[in-house]
């Protein structure tokens, strides 16, 4: 009998390079300082090769080992050892019934199977979450969009509708606060850069600010009042690039889309008039949404659009480098309200007032499959965002749901998360901000019913936390890294802060 080569899972098969294929990388221009669209071209050209490939296959050549030797080999034949079970999220198929499993309990408890040994401690500290302090933000309206410091440190942005205290810094430590003076109407949206050291915050007054979120002061500010170019109308969305820390992206109500390096302060394209396909005569409506590719797709941007009559929401596909639309997907009956990118960059979800979430396809830029919500005519999806682990995701709208899917099993939700519907109404403000703890094993949402809930997502979607801290619909949430605090911002324009400790104090 023959002695046959078994292969166990991450096990990884490299082949060295071929004369053929080494020249063709070395007739790339500038090789080997290629840009990333160079290797990517590079990449595609060669049946089998993937950009890792070429990337190892050039650090090695640097050093001198032929691709031959056993050093190059000994390098790429490195097992892959993933610590989670790895699924294309692409191949999607018909679910196993629950009448061939024992109950539902075990079909749940066999999707999260994964998560389980991680979820234990991670379980205790969510319980133990509780209220830690509460304070009125200057003015005497709603908190609009909340944001921690993304490397850990004490800071909390918080942006408000109320004039002149649009946008403030509280300091969580010392429970002090900055007023960031300058915007003359809503802060629309708040950002920190990648390494917490500026704040960036989007108005209706048509401009773009960056502030020194150590000394809470004013850098620099983008628009028409400085650039002599920008908006021209209120200012909706604001996106950094995941990769390209100076890149931001910002879309606005006249149907403006532009590119600024925020560290120069100065702008690098104006999209929305850069291409006669989207122009106003010619496309839908306002933008709504944004967001950038990552990884192979970190090229382009992804805008989602309003509808109008007679016209479908649609997502537009721009090619930062070139400045230029190049892919329409039209898959909506009416408007999208909200996108996410997953963390590889192959797929994009779109959620949409025609009840509908889209998953699509980014490397083919076709639609993979479209999920219902069943929500009820005439409600909308306010948020929609992969797991980390990128098998699920989660959307919810007005209807105060929030709904998980596993994009293995499409038909119906895996998990479905209640909010109490104080209202009665079928139009209603819903949950407005759903966030996924950074281990990805808890989801938590602010609803109209004015809490703040933290779900179980290993345990089927079961409730371990209800946190009361406001007098009326929570609008944003925030979670810190390493799931430490949770802060929420409501229409009863405070915010709270939520632990399992109380070492942090916010006046």
């Amino acid at each position: 009998m023959r002695n046959f080569l078994r292969l166990n899972d991450g096990d990884v098969l490299h082949v060295p390079f071929a004369p053929s294929e080494i020249a063709l990388l070395h007739s790339e221009p500038h090789y080997p300082s290629i840009s990333l669209e160079a290797l990517s071209r590079a990449s595609r050209k060669l049946p089998g090769r993937t950009m890792s490939d070429v990337t190892n296959f050039m650090k090695f050549e640097k050093k001198g080992y032929p691709p031959d030797s056993v050093e190059y080999l000994r390098a790429q034949s490195k097992p892959i050892v993933f610590k989670k079970p790895q699924t294309d999220t692409r191949t999607l198929h018909n679910p196993t019934t629950l009448s061939d499993l024992c109950s539902k309990r075990e079909y749940l408890s066999t999707l999260f199977s994964w998560q389980k040994q991680r979820s234990l401690s991670s379980l205790i500290r969510f319980r133990n979450f509780q209220k830690i302090s509460s304070t009125t933000a200057p003015g005497h309206d709603s908190v609009v969009d909340v944001k921690f410091d993304p490397i850990g440190r004490p800071r909390l942005a918080v942006g408000s509708t109320q004039s002149p205290n649009q946008a403030i810094i509280y300091n969580i430590k010392t429970g002090k606060h900055s007023i960031l003076e300058g915007h003359k109407s809503t802060v629309s949206d708040t950002l920190f850069n990648h390494d917490g050291e500026l704040l960036i915050t989007a108005s209706y007054d048509t401009t773009i600010k960056i502030w020194s979120a150590e000394e809470a002061t004013l850098l620099r500010t983008l628009g028409k009042m400085e650039c002599s170019v920008g908006h021209g109308d209120s200012i909706d969305r604001l996106a950094l690039h995941p990769t390209h820390y100076k890149l931001l992206a910002s879309c606005a109500r006249d149907r403006t889309l532009f590119l600024w390096d925020i560290e120069r302060g100065v702008p690098l394209r104006d999209l929305g008039r850069s291409d006669p396909s989207f122009l106003p005569k010619n496309w839908p409506g306002s933008i709504i949404d944004l967001t950038f590719g990552r990884g192979e797709h970190s090229q382009y941007l992804y805008t989602a659009t309003d509808s109008k009559p007679s016209k479908k929401g649609q997502v537009h596909i721009w090619d930062m480098e070139v400045g230029k639309l190049v892919t329409l997907l039209e898959y909506h009956k009416e408007s999208i309200s909200c996108l996410s990118c997953s963390g590889s960059g192959s797929l994009l979800l779109s959620g949409s007032a025609d009840r509908t979430v889209n998953l699509f396809d980014l490397d083919d830029q076709k639609l993979i499959h479209s999920f219902s919500t069943h929500l009820v005519p005439g409600q909308d999806l306010n948020t929609v965002s992969f797991s980390p682990c990128e098998r699920y995701f989660q959307c919810a709208g007005e209807d105060n749901k929030v709904l998980v899917f596993d994009l293995r099993f499409p038909k119906n939700p895996a998990q479905v998360l209640h909010h109490q519907n104080l209202s009665g109404n079928v139009h209603q403000q819903g949950i407005s901000s759903v966030q996924w703890s950074n281990s990805g094993l808890h989801l938590i949402s602010g609803g109209e019913d004015a809490e703040v809930r933290i779900w179980d997502i290993c345990a089927g979607g079961s409730l371990i936390n209800s946190l009361k801290g406001h007098a009326a619909p929570v609008s944003s949430i925030a979670v810190a890294p390493c799931d430490s605090l949770i802060a929420s911002g409501g229409d009863d324009c405070c915010v709270t802060l939520y632990s399992p400790n109380d070492n942090y104090q916010l006046e």
